[in-house]
Formats: structure tokens, sequence, C-alpha cells
């Protein structure tokens, strides 16, 4: 997340008020994060994210520098909600370095009049414009988010939506060519609290349904029409307007089943209707009332820092279609903080570039060569041990003629390569092959989020795994023939390319560290004779507690977890963080998912279940 809040200010938007003002991130901290969390988890893919991204002053500098990095290494990045206005030539080649999935643009209404309503601050060029860039930087793939149902929409304003978004179309087959598709979405305006639109109601089912088949039946060639479920905008717009009143209703609905319903598979309208009826709550009213710009909100109750008596001022200019700035080019007064806002404190704290900060960045294992061996290839791994850890066998380069079946699939799915000014030399490209076990809870992987999890591990490691070619590259890794869920096995095996050789040995090192530190520190706290723990009061050292006795079973399960069995005395147990930092070191137990499995109680030398400790036979009659 790079930034909080939004500078534009659409009227229909409850993030935009509610999340102000707009407070952006130091993009060294951004960069740092990208990095920490690319080389923790080994993704290809990485989001910057904010209610508006193009806005963040230093969009375009931190783009580049992270690109920079993460190109050579197959990482892309997403943008979310990027603003017409904010789209540049610059931007969209960052964008499309690595691959290039869907570009999405959001004019939320087509006529210049119903955008000047919600205060889109979006002009037809600023559209046409933006999506002439990304047809351009070679997307073929264009989404329109727009919203029908508007406050003061008319049919001529739904007719321009359908203009538009032909226009768009016609403008990307001229660039791109036939393969260039269109998505027109339109999705239903629901009136949200502590907005400027809170005071209109919603359309009614009727006048939707009237909408979407207008649509429909005017969306031109090359146009795909998508559009949202209109009862589940219904009922969000029940509750969102809805007072106290509704409470028993809510609860009602639960009693009758109504769970998950945000899942759109979960969500059954239907009973939700019949409890309204049940209950008399005219549903349909709530929804699409207009509410008087006198009348008490239920909602207010809540604080929101956004002043009534503005948000008033912007319905009324709303009727007008007059506009507002946006918050970058004048103080609209919106809120208590105002002075503080785009004039003051806010102002300062906009980056606009990387600067000189220092980096805490958190660096990926390194990838060292191995020797070399004769004619420089690298030298053969050695024979196989068996160690414990998953992967059994040393690298081994496959044959040279052997082909990843997954590179070849993935080589045939991809587009022809990209001309570039210059092409460079081929780099060489080393195959390798290794074994590894599919064990414990690994077994419910199924077959492609298998290949992702080891192609994850392999990231993490800082292999350089070598990509396919073309407008989607494809990491070129392949499996042995895919098990059934649920089966195990000792012998699987897996194929990659590189460009450049491995050390074999410090290559598995990496791979099983955990597993294999976690298994050495469980080794090495059972070779103790004691294991003493100093414990303090009020910052002061009170006493110690010698934790080896009161720990007994410890080891690693096919999945690599730590199991254990604590010793409880009344004059002192140990600590789950103590175990923990005992075995796997201080600062271990971050994160870590503890679970008791069983609680025993010891009787005779064993133990027990508490249901029968304790137990005395009856007497027996004689």
């Amino acid at each position: 997340e790079i930034m909080r809040g939004c500078p534009v200010g659409c009227r229909f938007c409850q993030a935009g008020y509610v999340y102000r003002p707009t407070r952006e991130r130091d993009p060294q901290q951004v960069k740092d994060g990208v990095e920490r969390s690319v080389a923790s988890t080994g993704y290809d893919e990485f989001s910057l994210t904010s209610l508006n991204t193009g806005e963040y002053g230093a969009i375009e500098p931190l783009l580049t520098t992270l690109m920079d990095e993460m190109e050579p290494r197959k990482i892309s990045v997403g943008l979310s909600s990027l603003h017409a206005t904010t789209m540049t030539e610059s931007l969209a080649a960052q964008v499309r370095r690595v691959r290039k999935t869907g570009f999405t643009i959001a004019p939320e209404a087509g006529s210049q009049r119903l955008r000047n309503v919600i205060n889109k601050n979006l002009a037809e060029d600023d559209i046409l414009n933006a999506t002439r860039l990304a047809f351009e930087a070679g997307w073929q793939l264009m989404k329109l988010y727009f919203m029908i149902g508007l406050p003061t929409e008319t049919d001529e304003d739904v007719d321009a939506l359908v203009a538009l978004a032909g226009a768009i179309a016609r403008q990307g087959r001229g660039i791109g060519g036939k393969r260039v598709r269109v998505t027109l979405s339109a999705s239903t305006f629901v009136p949200k609290p502590f907005t400027p639109f809170q005071w209109f109601g919603m359309d009614g089912v009727e006048g939707f349904r009237a909408k979407q088949s207008r649509i429909r039946r005017q969306a031109p060639k090359g146009v795909e029409f998508k559009h949202h479920d209109h009862a589940s905008s219904w009922l969000e717009g029940v509750l969102s307007r809805a007072d106290r009143s509704l409470a028993p209703a809510i609860l009602e609905a639960f009693r009758r089943g109504a769970v998950l319903d945000s899942w759109s598979e979960g969500l059954d309208v239907e009973r939700w209707r019949g409890v309204f009826a049940d209950l008399g709550i005219d549903a349909e009213a709530w929804a699409t009332r207009p509410i008087p710009l006198e009348a008490e909100l239920p909602w207010e109750v809540i604080d929101p820092l956004v002043r009534r008596r503005w948000l008033e001022a912007e319905y009324r200019k709303s009727l007008e279609a007059a506009t507002m700035a946006t918050c970058a080019d004048a103080c609209s007064g919106c809120a208590p903080f105002s002075k503080e806002c785009v004039r003051g404190e806010v102002a300062e704290r906009r980056w606009d570039d990387l600067g000189v900060r220092s980096s805490n960045r958190i660096p990926a294992f390194p990838v060292e060569r191995a020797p070399a061996g004769r004619n420089g290839e690298p030298a053969p791994a050695p024979a196989e041990t068996p160690p414990t850890a998953a992967l059994r066998q040393a690298l081994l380069p496959a044959a040279s003629t052997a082909t990843s079946s997954a590179a070849a699939a993935a080589a045939a799915e991809s587009a022809a390569p990209e001309p570039t000014a210059a092409a460079a030399p081929e780099p060489p490209l080393y195959r390798w092959r290794a074994r590894f076990e599919k064990a414990g809870r690994s077994r419910f992987l199924g077959h492609l989020d298998l290949v992702r999890a080891l192609t994850m591990a392999l990231r993490r490691t800082g292999v350089q795994v070598a990509y396919s070619q073309g407008f989607k590259p494809h990491p070129k890794v392949s499996l042995s023939p895919a098990l059934s869920l649920g089966v195990s096995s000792r012998g699987e095996f897996i194929d990659f390319e590189t460009h450049a050789p491995l050390d074999g040995e410090r290559f598995l090192e990496q791979v099983n560290a955990s597993r294999d530190e976690l298994a050495a520190g469980a080794e090495a706290f059972l070779a103790r004779s004691e294991f003493p723990v100093v414990r303090a009061r009020k910052g002061k050292p009170d006493k110690v507690l010698d934790l080896r006795p009161m720990i007994e079973d410890l080891g690693l399960d096919g999945d690599g977890r730590l199991l254990f069995t604590l010793v409880l005395d009344p004059n002192g147990s140990p600590r789950l963080p103590e175990v923990l930092a005992a075995v796997a070191g201080p600062g271990r137990d971050e994160g870590a998912e503890i679970e008791r499995v069983g609680l025993y109680a010891r009787e005779g030398g064993k133990l027990l279940s508490p249901l029968v400790v304790g137990r005395r036979p009856r007497a027996t009659m004689t």
C-alpha cells in the first residue's frame, strides 16, 4: 500500500471521503517492503495499491527503480485504480516490462455531463489518450468500468456509455488489430453514507433492468457487456441506508441461514425478502427513497471528520453538474483538518522521488557459482547421500537433449518475442534435475499448486530460473507426472533451467534451510543435560528454571512441524516462547502456529487421558 485517501473526490466514493486526507508513504519504505516480501515469499508479482495509485507523487521513479531490479527476475507489477489523467507513456512502459494481462480504466459514466455530476474530473480526451497509450504499449484486453443508476442519469447518458466503449474498441483495433478485446462492465450505483450522494435513492429493479437491456442491445461488435447482479446491490442499498429498526431483520435472516452472503454462491436474496415481508419492513423504500437534506441521518452517530455542511454543498453542486477541484489543486475546506491537508503538513509529506535514504533491504540468498569442471562446464554434483530433508538428490544437470514439457507448453502458448532495438546474445542454459518427497500435508496439493509452490521455493533461495519468451513468460519448470490428490511419494522429480550454474550442495542447504535448522536445534537441545532459563519480574531477574527435564519426545514430523511434550509441574512449567527460543532460536516464535494436540496425566509411568485417570473400580459382589 503506497497511499491512503484520494485527492480527486468522486461523489459516490465513500472511501475517498472517510480516508481523508491523502497521505503518501515514503517511497523508500515501499521499495524496501516490496524487496523483503518478494525475497520472503517467492511470488512472481507484486502490486502497488491505493485508491488512486497514479496520483502518488513518486509513482514513476518508484516503479522504474523497482522494475529495474525485478525485470531480470521476471517479477511483474500490478497497479490498482489508475485515474485516466495519470496514465503516461513512461508509466505504461514500466508496467509492461515483464508481462501484460488486462488493462482497467474506470470512466464510471459515458457522458461529460454525468461525469461532472459525479465529479470524476475526467474528460473524454483523457480517457481516449489513456486507452491509446495502453494499446500502443501492447495491451490487447481493455476493461472499462461504468456505473448505471447514478443520480440524474438519463437514457442519453446510458447511450453515451455504449458510444464511448465503441470508440475505444475501434481505437484498439486500429492499433492492435482484431485480437483487441474490450469488456464493458456496468455495476449498480449504491448510495453510501458520508458521501454527497447519501441523500439520493437507488433506481428500482425495473429501471436497472431496462438500462441493462438498452446497453446489451446497442453494444457494438468487439465489446463484451457484463453487469453485476442487481439483487445483491439492492440488498446492499437496503442495509447501507437503514437505521436500527432493521436490526431484528438482520438477526432473523442469520437465524434462517444467511451467512457468507458476500459470496455470490452463498447469497439468497429471496430469503432476505421473506424476512422483510414477515417483519412488515418495506425494504424497497429503504433502498430507493430519497432522503430530505434536513433529515437526521441514522449513521451520524459516527463522526467521519468530514463536515456535513460541506457534503450538503457538494450535493447541490451535483444537481447543477458543477465540479469540485481536486485536493491537489485547491483546498475545499471539507473537514476540521483542512488547514493541515494539501497546503500544510500533508503537502510537505508528498514524495516525488526516492531521495538518498538508506535501504534496510533484506536480500535474497546469494547464488554461488559451482566450481568449474572441464571446458568450463560445472563440476558434477556429489553422489547421493540419504539426507533427512525433503529434497533427496543433489542437483544433476539433465541430458542436454531433454526438454521441459512445461516449458515447451508455455513456449507454444506464448506469443512471439517482441522486437527489441538490438537483440542481446542468448545467455547459456543449464538444465537441472532434483528429487524430492511429496509427503504429509503437501500430498493434498494439486499438481499446478505444487508447481507454483516449488517455483516459489526456488525464487526464495535466489535461484534465477530461466523463463520462456513472449507475451506472458513462464518459468521453465516441469515435474514428474501428476499424482492423484492425497497420494504421497518419496520419489518425485523436478526439472528446471537456469542461466547460471549452481552449487548443488549450497542449493540444497538453502532449500531445506528452515527444516534442517529446526532438526539440528531439536537434536542439540536433547543432547544437553540442562537448559537454564532466567525469568524476570518487573525487569529484574527473578528465578531460574531448567527447561530440559520439562520437555520430552522432541522431534519433527513428516510436515516439518516441531512436536514435543511439555511436563506441567506445580513448581513451574515452561512457556511456549521459551521452548521455541531454546530449540529454534530467539524470535522464532513470532508468527508461529501453535496447537495443543492433547492433554494427559501421568499415572504408573504411563500417559493416560484425564477421562480415565482417578477412576476407582466398583466393589465386586461375592
